[in-house]
Order: structure tokens, then sequence, then C-alpha cells
């Protein structure tokens, strides 16, 4: 059966429930498909850890330091905490991510005087851009 056939059978059935099969497919699509087979995803999972001894939360799109970090860092996996971009797009700033290792705490934030402060001042050390968020 054609997505025309479906639709109009659907359609049929209920606007609002071929409006919300309609979405589904288009969400789909557009959060599991990649730009190109050559670049990385257009959204990437932005696991969430948590480390019971420090109160750390710790964030990363990528799986192998979320796993290292359960494995021999002591964080425990909480779930999925958003979908966001691995590499910059129009429209899109970096979420920078700092570390203390003094406290062993994590600071984000996608204002760079903000992290410029922690890093002079508080005793945060830079780590990465943790990924690329709308504003």
């Amino acid at each position: 059966m054609s997505k025309q056939n479906l639709l109009s059978r659907i359609s049929r059935r209920g606007p609002l429930l071929a409006l919300v099969m309609l979405s589904v497919g288009v969400l789909g699509v557009i959060g599991l498909r990649s730009a190109s087979a050559s670049t990385s995803p257009m959204y990437a999972a932005f696991y969430r850890l948590y480390s019971p001894s420090t109160g750390d939360h710790f964030y990363t799109t990528d799986w192998n330091e979320a796993v290292n970090a359960f494995n021999n860092l002591g964080y425990k996996y909480e779930w999925v905490a958003a979908y966001v971009s691995p590499s910059w797009q129009v429209g899109l700033v970096p979420f920078y991510r700092l570390h203390n290792p003094s406290t062993g705490d994590h600071f984000y934030t996608t204002n760079w005087n903000e992290a410029a402060n922690a890093l002079n001042n508080l005793g945060y050390k830079y780590e990465e851009v943790a990924a690329y968020v709308a504003p």
C-alpha cells in the first residue's frame, strides 16, 4: 500500500488521527536521518549520568565516554536528557563543558563570559563543547 493510500484510509477515520500519524512519520524521519553518510547525525542522544559520591551530573553525546564514566568513575546512568547537535549548524550555539577537579563538579553553559568566569575565578578547567543547542 502506498503512503498516499495509507493517509487516505487514515484520514477517513478522522483528521486528528491522520495528523498524528503524519507527525510521527515526519518526526521519525527528521530525528533519525543523517545529514549524509560521511557526516555525523543531525541529532545525537545527550546521555545523563550521576555520581552519588560527588553529586555531579555528567552529560555527553559520546557513548564511549558515558560507558567509561559508568565503568571506571563511579557514575550511574540515568537517561537520555535530550537530543542535541554534535556539530555546529546555523542557529545553534556551543554548550560548553567545564570541570572542577577539586570538587568533581561539571559546569555547563552557553554563555562564554560565564564560562570564562568559572575558568578564571572558580577553579574550573575547560573540557570541550559538549553539544550545540538552540539559544
